[in-house]
């Protein structure tokens, strides 16, 4: 069995770095007050491919997302972003409604690509290993994405149903 590879903290950090660089200069707080969303939005596309069951490596990843800031920096009025956590997120959101498809369709193919050469070898190859960076990103965006509360509120409601169980 080959050893996965996951480049999806070095991933993240990049790309957080680029946007703290570019769109939050000598804004710290207010980049610590959004690095939630701005995650949340690194992570979205991750969370759309694995929801279709397939993968991009992590520079075909890292490319996708330097597509959507790039269509920031040349289309959005600075001006008109009041939170650039939120916008970057609907812009990445928007990507993958519109192109998602095609990350699709080139993931599904390099799938099938892997599965053939994965096949036709008897003892694998040292150091080569399945890029788990989409599946990490996935699960850190379920993560981002739930609501905290609907934990406690679950957890009351098994607490209210014990106590019901005294008086039966």
């Amino acid at each position: 069995m080959t050893p996965s590879v996951d480049h999806s903290a070095d991933l993240t950090e990049r790309i957080l770095r680029r946007l703290r660089t570019r769109f939050y200069a000598g804004e710290d707080k207010l980049f610590f007050q959004e690095i939630r969303l701005l995650k949340q939005a690194i992570s979205h596309p991750a969370a759309w491919l694995h929801q279709r069951g397939v993968s991009l490596p992590t520079e075909r990843y890292e490319a996708l997302l330097l597509t959507v800031l790039r269509g920031i920096v040349e289309h959005a009025q600075a001006a008109d972003i009041r939170s650039f956590g939120r916008y970057f997120l609907h812009a990445v959101q928007q990507h993958m409604r519109h192109q998602g498809e095609s990350y699709y369709n080139e993931g599904k193919a390099l799938r099938r690509v892997v599965e053939d050469v994965m096949h036709g070898l008897r003892k694998p190859i040292a150091g080569a290993g399945q890029d788990r960076t989409v599946e990490t990103l996935a699960a850190a965006h379920a993560v981002l994405a739930s609501k905290g509360g609907a934990k406690k509120k679950a957890a009351r409601r098994t607490e209210q149903q014990q106590q019901l169980g005294l008086f039966s």
